[in-house]
């Protein structure tokens, strides 16, 4: 007879095994599902059947709040530069819980380079 906490183990470690597996690579297309602010952001993985979502902190940016006008103001700017559109993306410090850390391309042009230049 097999004992529960075997097959508790079991299944814990085939999930761990696939959740490693099926991280995307350092650099790789995704689409923009959401904005929160200025610099965070949650975006969708088309060619991953696991783990396809992906929370994205654009790395050196520094912005307002956006309880704040100028706060509001970046806001719109990230929205209408890549919310529903594919960008590239290169993650600089990947974390399993939380937002990772990443760089972001939209039709050639670096998001993180925009936002530090428009949002001094």
């Amino acid at each position: 007879m097999i004992k529960w906490t075997t097959v508790v183990c079991f299944l814990l470690s085939f999930c761990m095994i696939i959740c490693l597996q099926h991280q995307p690579e350092s650099s790789f297309s995704a689409r923009c599902i959401k904005v929160f602010d200025c610099k965070r952001i949650i975006v969708w993985i088309d060619n991953q059947w696991f783990c396809s979502r992906m929370k994205i902190k654009l790395d050196g940016v520094q912005c307002p709040e956006r309880t704040t006008m100028d706060g509001q103001l970046a806001l719109n700017y990230v929205k209408n530069r890549i919310y529903g559109k594919l960008v590239d993306i290169e993650v600089v410090k990947r974390r399993f819980w939380g937002w990772s850390d990443a760089v972001i391309y939209c039709n050639g042009v670096c998001l993180n380079i925009a936002m530090a230049k428009e949002w001094k």
